[in-house]
């Protein structure tokens, strides 16, 4: 497992970072990540793009992301290991893609809502019935879940790995990133103490 202090430099802007859900009893919102797990069979319960900033007069590494309660934000990657959580790695290696498209769309979204319980319902039920029965679907796109978010941002870089899974950016579940062609797995991300 690569150390974040030995690997953080090779990560670049629209990287994907796929988040292992943990479950607490006493923290409500670990709660959706274990319907996530369930829903989707898959140990990732949440993706968000790297990017990288300058904060304090230093370069840091952040991830853009739309979280459950505050909507399209973004946070140190650090911060979140400190946390404990378990982040993967996933080099964006489709080099048609223009990195900078990707981290724009999500600078014009900051502050976003996060998708309703009804949009996320309906992304992972019936527009995969509808688009089956090839029935028009609306979406709002003015509300984002994480996955659905990071669809749209490669997506506006010129990314299509998501066509060849035959998913629209808002069927995307966190573990179809591990399936998407133009991403590479390069392992858990590990953190052992502060930054040099």
């Amino acid at each position: 497992m690569p150390d974040y202090h030995t690997i953080k430099e090779q990560i670049e802007d629209g990287d994907i970072l796929l988040f292992r859900g943990q479950v607490s009893l006493f923290n409500p919102w670990t709660w959706f990540s274990f319907l996530i797990r369930i829903w989707t069979t898959s140990q990732f319960t949440h993706v968000a793009v790297a990017s990288w900033g300058n904060f304090a007069g230093r370069s840091e590494l952040f991830c853009f992301e739309a979280m459950e309660g505050t909507g399209v934000r973004v946070v140190s990657v650090e911060s979140y290991l400190k946390q404990g959580c378990r982040i993967d790695w996933h080099p964006l290696i489709d080099e048609r893609v223009d990195r900078e498209k990707v981290i724009d769309w999500f600078r014009q979204r900051l502050g976003s809502r996060y998708a309703s319980p009804w949009q996320l319902w309906r992304s992972f039920t019936l527009l995969p019935l509808m688009e089956w029965c090839k029935l028009p679907t609306l979406t709002d796109t003015d509300r984002y879940f994480c996955s659905m978010a990071a669809g749209f941002a490669l997506e506006a870089g010129g990314f299509d790995g998501h066509i060849q899974l035959g998913k629209r950016p808002e069927m995307l579940s966190p573990g179809d990133f591990t399936r998407l062609p133009g991403l590479r797995p390069a392992g858990q991300i590990t953190f052992k103490g502060t930054s040099k």
